[in-house]
């Protein structure tokens, strides 16, 4: 395919509007409500659901998440805090049903070994634990187990 040539001595872009004509154009474009909300969801991206995740105030559930938290913290909601504490009472306030299940099954002394694989395994097959858990997957989209 053989692009057309370019007319660089034209005033009139490839659109066939004048430059000023392109601008207001543009402007008109650019100052929509629509145009507006989308790039306003564009520049915000994930914040926005980070932002949905804390007006909800439902469960966070991790293993092993603490770096994962501190990053999530960083990257979307500001600052980190310079100690440790500052930062566990912001979360906490942001996030009050925060768990990691890695160290929920630590302090149990339930589990040796605290891999997510292997906690998985445990629940599932020792019946102090399978007999009290009951897990749902999402068999109709393909999810039929860990």
């Amino acid at each position: 395919m053989k692009w057309p040539p370019l007319d660089v001595e034209s005033e009139k872009p490839a659109n066939g509007l004048s430059q000023e004509e392109s601008k207001t154009e543009l402007k008109t474009i650019i100052n929509s409500d629509d145009a507006r909300e989308k790039l306003y969801v564009h520049e915000m991206g994930f914040t926005l659901i980070i932002e949905a995740m804390i007006n909800a105030k439902k469960p966070i559930i991790g293993h092993n998440c603490m770096y994962d938290l501190l990053y999530l913290y960083n990257q979307f909601i500001g600052e980190l805090p310079t100690d440790y504490h500052a930062f566990i009472t912001e979360w906490n306030r942001l996030f009050p049903l925060t768990y990691d299940t890695k160290v929920l099954c630590f302090a149990s002394k339930s589990f040796y070994n605290t891999a997510l694989g292997t906690v998985y395994e445990k629940c599932t097959s020792d019946d102090k634990f399978k007999n009290n858990l009951r897990f749902k997957f999402d068999t109709q989209h393909g999810c039929t187990n860990y």
